[in-house]
């Protein structure tokens, strides 16, 4: 079911969108270099496993639940929904559960196939996260490996095991960083040939990156007691960011700025957002402040292409909440995904 709401319609000056699952794509003029976001894609691992995607065509002011069944005549998805990401024409989703890889087209949510990925002895491995280089997918499996994939015949270009599980990744100064959540370490990785270049050690269940417009990494570590780190993709050092609380999720703005949610038992709220610049490395501001608030945030999207600020919150255990705010921290509007947990988000632009 489409659901259709005037605030977004208010919107689309700011917010330019998608395609609807039964349109047809939304084809940029090749001729101007001005680049769009033509909308966006939500990964939702759903309540019981059952992972699904939810459309936002801002162009139009429509949200579209459960895009990939209504598109594909009910097919389902899979299980175990943990990453979406775009590369080129196509979109890639790891379903950890069902132990594949979908691949869907970005312009319409259409059903592309799938492909699985299997160590020497034949066992399927588990995909987690999502990168790109260079026109090649990369693929962190749980097992311990990373896969570079070709994104024509989705076969296997290399498989490097590295040290412990694999988890989140980033790309930064053309160099691959690759989190061990069961351990205390990052590794970075040539990504061209996936060869182990360094070792660094972070503290504890490092397990969200992003990268800022300061080509830095900008790590989420810890478990109990958890802490904000940069890592400078040019001397591998890493540095300790202070901030008022306990960081929870954190991401990069296009604007040489870092929104990153901080819980604190005693604040009322039960955390806040704050705006960090990174050239002080300190917080300036709350990023929220325009009197809303979103409580117990459990994901953080920004589209470096308008700077606009999604922010996932679970509702009652049958579906998520998006709130979209813009740059400037200025609520614009919010709907519902109509399926529980939303672990991820693809922008879908006009380069």
């Amino acid at each position: 079911m489409k659901h259709t709401f005037l605030t977004l319609m208010l919107a689309a000056a700011a917010l330019l969108g998608v395609t609807a699952c039964h349109e047809g794509p939304i084809n940029p003029d090749p001729e101007t270099d001005v680049t769009f976001t033509f909308g966006a894609y939500f990964l939702n691992a759903g309540a019981t496993g059952q992972s699904e995607i939810t459309q936002l065509n801002t162009l139009y002011g429509v949200v579209t639940p459960h895009c990939f069944s209504l598109a594909n005549d009910g097919k389902t998805f899979g299980n175990g929904g943990r990453d979406i990401h775009i590369v080129g024409n196509k979109m890639y989703a790891t379903l950890a559960s069902s132990k594949r890889v979908n691949v869907i087209d970005k312009n319409n949510c259409k059903d592309l196939g799938s492909f699985t990925i299997s160590a020497d002895d034949g066992s399927l491995l588990t995909p987690s996260h999502l990168a790109d280089f260079d026109g090649m997918l990369i693929v962190s499996l749980a097992e311990g490996y990373v896969a570079s994939i070709d994104t024509v015949s989705y076969s296997v270009r290399q498989l490097q095991k590295i040290d412990g599980a694999a988890g989140c990744m980033a790309v930064a100064n053309q160099k691959l960083y690759v989190a061990n959540p069961d351990g205390e370490t990052i590794q970075m990785l040539n990504p061209v040939d996936l060869h182990i270049m360094k070792t660094l050690e972070v503290g504890e269940n490092p397990r969200s990156f992003t990268v800022g417009s300061d080509k830095k990494l900008y790590l989420v570590a810890g478990t109990t007691t958890t802490s904000l780190l940069q890592i400078d993709s040019d001397t591998e050092e890493v540095t300790t960011v202070t901030v008022p609380g306990k960081p929870i999720i954190a991401a990069a703005g296009p604007d040489n700025s870092l929104i990153v949610y901080v819980s604190d038992s005693a604040d009322e709220l039960g955390g806040r957002f704050y705006l960090l610049s990174l050239e002080q490395l300190k917080v300036e501001a709350e990023f929220i402040r325009d009197g809303s608030y979103v409580k117990d945030p459990t994901g953080l999207f920004i589209d470096l292409n308008t700077g606009n600020v999604y922010i996932s919150q679970d509702g009652n255990g049958d579906f998520a909440i998006i709130y979209i705010y813009a740059s400037y921290g200025q609520f614009i509007t919010s709907f519902d995904t109509g399926t529980a947990r939303t672990v991820g988000a693809a922008f879908v632009t006009s380069k």
